[in-house]
């Protein structure tokens, strides 16, 4: 029985394994934790490399979440760097924001975070950046 070719999934029966398939599950639902005040995602909580942004951002958790949870899906997917390819790549950009916000609700409850997906205007190309969201001013 072959491979139906209007089936989505063509590229995974024919090029995929266990080890790509787990990558590509970690990449749209990572592990994110919480260090020192910011939330990111855990393959990037390197201790030394947020207290460098820290320093270098005078303390503010967001820089650094900002520096340290951005995706370049140019890095990450290598593609020709074409339109067809950007389009291809900003719906994947933005199957990973709608992922990350449930992956970050389950892992975070209650906690409020803002995702962006920049389109590939950008230097960079299509890029989604994570930071929690800006705290709401305490009432007097």
């Amino acid at each position: 029985m072959g491979v139906d070719s209007t089936d989505p999934w063509l590229e995974i029966h024919q090029r995929g394994d266990a080890q790509l398939a787990l990558a590509f599950a970690q990449l749209y639902w990572p592990a994110f934790v919480e260090r020192r005040g910011c939330v990111l995602l855990e393959h990037r909580a390197d201790d030394e490399a947020i207290s460098a942004w820290l320093e270098h951002g005078d303390g503010d958790t967001q820089q650094v979440e900002g520096m340290l949870n951005h995706v370049h899906l140019w890095d990450e997917l290598p593609t020709e760097q074409n339109a067809v390819e950007d389009e291809v790549l900003i719906e994947v950009g933005s199957t990973i924001v709608r992922c990350w916000r449930a992956a970050l609700a389950e892992q975070f409850p209650g906690r409020a975070f803002q995702i962006n997906l920049v389109g590939p205007d950008d230097d960079y190309g299509p890029t989604v950046y994570l930071t929690s969201a800006p705290s709401a001013p305490l009432s007097t």
